[in-house]
């Protein structure tokens, strides 16, 4: 559940021939997580201002 641990298994599991599509949906749910919470926290966090 670490913020790289199941990206790293995806790539590793593609580089190496592939996996059944079951056991990538449950890598893949945590990596999809920790990309909604990165976006959310950026974006709560880091106000941006326009450029003039």
């Amino acid at each position: 559940l670490l913020p790289g641990g199941s990206a790293t298994e995806l790539v590793t599991n593609a580089w190496n021939g592939g996996v059944p599509l079951g056991d990538s949906l449950l890598l893949l749910a945590p990596t999809a997580a920790w990309v909604i919470v990165a976006v959310t926290l950026a974006t709560r966090l880091f106000r941006w201002e326009p450029r003039r």
